[in-house]
């Protein structure tokens, strides 16, 4: 938050008055605080980015609102540069199509069947910092063998950028997963073949799957 808004006095109504879209990006506690004595127009679309709001408190807070008017997303930092995955639920029903073409905008729409589908998946977001530092372990492992660190920065990038479009563009989970791709690329004998069963022997994939089930544990109060 802004310093110069900490403890500024919240006037929402002004805002939406006239809006025919508002989006939800409150504190917790100002969201209970502001949002049941404020009125929104009845055409309104109500668009909540509170990752921990859930649709039934939503409807609680916003008692005067039609449900189908209201949808819960959780954007990345990423979608300020209009770019990765806007988790969304509902996806369909109401006034909301299946990824939504405003949210098309700033990201890409990932439609949750249920709203219990969005936890695991906001617990995959954590897999950011390590990503970069697996990144970062590339880099300076060719540093050391005598890489100068832009060249090899620029490589990593370029690399772990063409194989997450290839990734989006190319999955599909009935012909080709994510599964599917690796072993296309582990060419019998092959440098990924060796790679990928030495990374399989040290346990790394069975210790990814156990830190996305620590944040998800947290996320559900555990």
């Amino acid at each position: 938050m802004d310093p110069r808004l900490r403890g500024a006095r919240i006037n929402i109504p002004p805002t939406v008055d006239n809006a025919d879209v508002v989006f939800l990006c409150l504190l917790p506690d100002a969201a209970r605080s502001v949002l049941p004595s404020t009125r929104f127009p009845e055409h309104a679309r109500i668009i909540s980015v509170m990752a921990t709001i859930t649709m039934a408190e939503l409807k609680a807070l916003l008692p005067d609102v039609n449900p189908s008017r209201i949808v819960r997303c959780i954007p990345l930092p990423s979608c300020a540069r209009r770019l990765g995955p806007i988790l969304q639920y509902p996806g369909t029903g109401g006034i909301y199509a299946a990824g939504d073409p405003l949210l098309q905008q700033i990201g890409t729409p990932v439609v949750c069947a249920s709203e219990a589908d969005m936890e695991p998946l906001i617990a995959l977001t954590a897999m950011i910092t390590p990503y970069h530092a697996f990144q970062q372990s590339l880099s300076e492992w060719a540093q050391e063998e005598g890489v100068e660190a832009p060249v090899a920065g620029a490589f990593v990038g370029a690399l772990f950028s063409a194989l997450g479009r290839l990734s989006e563009r190319e999955f599909d989970p009935a012909f080709n997963t994510f599964a599917d791709m690796a072993d296309d690329a582990a060419t019998r004998g092959g440098l990924n073949e060796q790679t990928g069963a030495t990374l399989g022997r040290a346990g790394v994939w069975g210790q990814v799957k156990g830190a996305c089930g620590a944040i998800l544990q947290r996320l559900r109060g555990g």
